[in-house]
């Protein structure tokens, strides 16, 4: 009697669509800064809750003002260093 042997499937790693900035934008959100900042979009949110990346708060939405974030890389604040977690 022969067996019906399952494989599984592989699982897709889900990615993330390309993010899009608008060249005038002043104000861009947190993922889009990150890709500025060419840092991940993980990095560039624990920057923002150490308080290195300053933002706005606009109903829900966090927004981070560009010309401050490109005043932040040029004056090289911005590091790809692990931020170090506050104790809880």
């Amino acid at each position: 009697m022969s067996r019906k042997v399952r494989t599984q499937t592989p699982k897709l790693k889900r990615t993330r669509p390309p993010v899009t900035i608008h060249p005038e934008a002043a104000l861009v959100s947190v993922e889009q800064a990150s890709t500025i900042a060419g840092i991940g979009r993980a990095h560039g949110y624990e920057l923002v809750k150490a308080g290195i990346i300053p933002t706005v708060r606009l109903g829900r939405k966090l927004r981070v003002n560009r010309a401050e974030l490109l005043d932040l890389i040029r004056r090289n604040r911005l590091t790809t260093e692990p931020v170090a977690r506050a104790a809880r």
